[in-house]
């Protein structure tokens, strides 16, 4: 049963292209194809309407109920071709079924099937416990119930009470009707505000340092998402461990995982590892993680050689990719540098000394751990598995000292290399040159922490982005990649100037920076893009996920970003760059 629910009110045979389409009995339709592989003896389907809305019936008659995933498989391809398709099917349906559409109130009508098709393709199964147990068992496809029936089971009338049920989130500014019996029973404090930009209600509650987060959305999907973060001082042999955990995960439990909708995905730095959750049910892949679940089927080695495959590519890469992602080398003084981490890996292979790193213990390195997640209902078994995490670390804060390491630090005055402007009496004070696959130079400003630095760097990239792009690119014809771009690294912002070109253009830039006034003409698109909402749930999470990575204040965190760029002025612009900090990443390419 696929309930057809629209916020219009649409006449009963809006939705007959889909029935046409699903009832068709040619050597292309779902009903041949089922027939075709032994997966049904007949299939129908046919629409119901009530009041409130319009329901999708499609009955499949089989020999055996424990096929119901490749049953469900094709008929997932089946909506989808069906969506990608949709006008032409639905013109066919006119035209043969003589099926009316003028008769629709909404201008669009194929908007809402369109939009029904999408959740459909979206919506995975949910198992339960009890599901081989019973005769009759229910699923939630999302807005679609599974009926599976043997031959000797009636069907009981009334709820099954094994029967998923959700319901429907809808936003109030008011949240009132939220399910708050979890967060009423803490004895920490919790924090909560409104976030009206993405009309969502955010709730944190901090144990041990720890931060747990739901996000109450407006998004119409029962799927949920979790991102858990943990804040470490990582290095190439943590990466090493994370990809062998990762990797055999994915391997034991993948095509679980596939056929459930649910996705686990893993990304790694020198500061932080994140774990993205999403489906109908993540718990049992959060599950996992959080028991740090060992399995021996990947030789350790395999991964090795793999990790290490990716990072000779990646010294290989464009030399503007290298210079800009050089930073955490330069200030952290737990990590290596690309080639340092190679050289360890290939010395790790070659002496067969992989398996005590075949564990999985980032924990007691991890220092902090945030988890945001957000279309669950009740948070009580996150929560557990949140505190079991936070129970096992070390609570020691980070240990690396941010500052610029010994290995890098010059003294470069930038008179020396363009006469005049207002930074000529300034200092380079860090150099790092690496082979890459082109020459490249990413010249960096350490602006600072907090809410103005970042605002001054939106507004900075919006002043010189094209001004940079049309003087060194078009006009002075000086690299074939220019750009400016912000970075952040711990805390702190970076502004930087980028040019992978063969000739030298380090003081072209210099040149360039001096020349400019800094004059901001207008810069409502710059208040526009930082509130605008967010388009989906997993974007919401990320959002939130980046505001805590740099422990950004995450109430009124839009309005107090748009008020700071509101009173940013040319001369702010140019004091800002005056006063950081220069640091220099150049790349040589190979001979």
């Amino acid at each position: 049963m696929i309930p057809l629910i629209s916020e219009h009110k649409l006449p009963y045979n809006i939705y007959e292209p889909i029935t046409y389409y699903l009832g068709k009995s040619d050597h292309l339709s779902l009903v041949a194809e089922l027939k075709r592989k032994n997966l049904a003896i007949s299939v129908s389907n046919y629409l119901e309407t009530n009041d409130d809305h319009t329901v999708l019936f499609l009955d499949i008659t089989v020999e055996n109920t424990g096929l119901f995933h490749k049953i469900l498989k094709i008929v997932r391809k089946h909506f989808n071709f069906y969506q990608k398709n949709f006008k032409t099917l639905s013109e066919d349906a006119k035209r043969l079924a003589k099926i009316e559409w003028s008769k629709a109130e909404d201008p669009e009508p194929h908007s809402h099937i369109t939009t029904c098709v999408e959740q459909l393709l979206r919506s995975e199964i949910l198992f339960t416990s009890k599901i081989f147990e019973h005769e009759c068992s229910n699923i939630t496809f999302e807005k679609c119930v599974l009926i599976l029936v043997d031959n000797n089971f009636e069907i009981e009338t009334k709820r099954d009470e094994y029967e998923l049920q959700y319901e429907d989130l809808e936003f109030e500014d008011s949240f009132s009707e939220i399910k708050n019996d979890f967060w009423q029973l803490q004895t920490e404090k919790v924090e909560f505000f409104n976030d009206k930009v993405n009309k969502s209600l955010v709730k944190i509650l901090n144990y041990k340092n720890s931060e747990f987060v739901q996000i109450f959305d407006s998004f119409k999907t029962t799927e949920a998402t979790i991102l858990l973060r943990l804040r470490i001082d990582a290095t190439v042999d943590d990466e090493l461990s994370l990809n062998i955990f990762y990797d055999n995960i994915k391997n034991v439990y993948g095509d679980f995982f596939d056929l459930n909708g649910i996705t686990i995905d893993c990304n790694f730095s020198s500061t932080n590892i994140e774990f993205m959750i999403s489906g109908n049910n993540p718990l049992l892949a959060l599950s996992l993680i959080v028991s740090q679940g060992q399995f021996d089927l990947l030789d350790p080695f395999v991964v090795a050689k793999k990790l290490l495959k990716s990072q000779l590519e990646e010294k290989h890469d464009h030399g503007y990719i290298r210079t800009c992602n050089g930073l955490s080398d330069i200030y952290l003084n737990h990590t290596q540098n690309l080639e340092t981490q190679i050289s360890q890996l290939e010395k790790m292979i070659d002496d067969k000394d992989i398996h005590q790193i075949n564990l999985f213990n980032l924990y007691k390195k991890a220092y902090k751990i945030e988890m945001i997640f957000s279309g669950i209902d009740e948070p009580e078994l996150y929560y557990s598995s949140f505190k079991k995490i936070v129970d096992q670390l070390d609570h020691n804060e980070e240990t690396t000292k941010f500052a610029i390491q010994e290995t890098y630090r010059t003294d470069i005055p930038v008179s020396s290399l363009c006469v005049g402007g207002f930074l000529s009496q300034r200092k380079i004070k860090a150099e790092k040159t690496i082979k890459a696959k082109n020459k490249a130079t990413s010249l960096f400003f350490r602006i600072d922490s907090g809410i103005r630095s970042e605002a001054i760097c939106r507004v900075l990239e919006f002043v010189l982005r094209e001004k940079f792009f049309t003087k060194l690119r078009t006009e002075q014809k000086l690299g074939y990649i220019v750009f400016v771009s912000s970075k952040i690294l711990r805390n702190d912002f970076f502004f930087n100037f980028t040019v992978q070109s063969d000739l030298e253009v380090l003081p072209e830039i210099f040149k360039f920076i001096h020349a400019q006034d800094f004059e901001i003409v207008n810069f409502q698109s710059i208040i526009n893009e930082i509130t605008m909402q967010k388009l989906n749930r997993t974007e919401l999470i990320q959002f939130y996920g980046s505001l805590m990575s740099r422990d950004a204040k995450l109430e009124d965190w839009h309005s107090d970003l748009c008020d700071e760029i509101r009173k940013i002025t040319s001369e702010d612009l140019k004091e800002a760059l005056l006063n950081a900090e220069m640091v220099l990443s150049q790349s040589e390419s190979f001979e």
